[in-house]
């Protein structure tokens, strides 16, 4: 009586445990490891809310510029430029300073004051061959002028020099200058002047 009993009550934990089982899932087991596989994790894309606010172009630009300046134009000058004319003569008693292969540098400036010199505005470049040359004309126009863009005109003052190694940056003991006396204006005549003083 008592085996029957206990047989019962074995009955009836088995029937709840197959109820059990119809409401519970169980771990799904993999067949190749042996352990428990994971459910795959479904990844959720958000899609970004379109601003009811912003227009979408229509159209795009049928073309693009092939390219871009890569220079800006060049100033144009305010004015024309003029001349300055005269002749320069070498003192007396210098021809011994003055040889073949030495340059003449003529220089205009922009009259800047008694004793002062203003910008380069022109310069010229002669061959010496020997003191014979003098007196020798010359004219310093536009052509001459240091930079694009540079015009020659107003008040002005000129110099010269014989320089010996033909560097005009360089002045050296033994070179021979002169200027025309006072303030000159572009487009006169007569800029004369006397080369009479030796660099010391």
């Amino acid at each position: 009586m008592r085996s029957i009993f206990l047989m019962m009550i074995c009955f009836g934990l088995v029937a709840c445990q197959k109820k059990t089982d119809g409401e519970t899932k169980e771990p799904v087991v993999s067949q190749k490891s042996g352990q428990l596989a994971r459910a795959p994790v479904q990844k959720a894309t958000i899609k970004p809310r379109a601003n009811p606010h912003v227009k979408k172009p229509t159209s795009m630009p049928t073309s693009m510029p092939t390219s871009m300046p890569t220079s800006m134009p060049a100033a144009k000058p305010s004015g024309q430029s003029g001349s300055i004319e005269g002749t320069i003569s070498l003192a007396p008693g210098l021809e011994k300073n003055v040889r073949a292969g030495q340059t003449l540098f003529i220089s205009v400036r922009q009259d800047a004051g008694e004793g002062k010199k203003g910008m380069m505005l022109a310069a010229q470049k002669v061959d010496v061959t020997g003191p014979k040359i003098f007196p020798l004309k010359y004219r310093v126009s536009g052509r001459d002028v240091m930079m694009q863009g540079t015009v020659l005109a107003g008040a002005i003052r000129v110099y010269a020099r014989i320089d010996q190694d033909g560097d005009a940056m360089s002045k050296q003991p033994g070179d021979v200058t002169g200027f025309v006396q006072g303030v000159r204006k572009v487009g006169e005549k007569g800029g004369d002047m006397l080369l009479d003083f030796i660099i010391k």
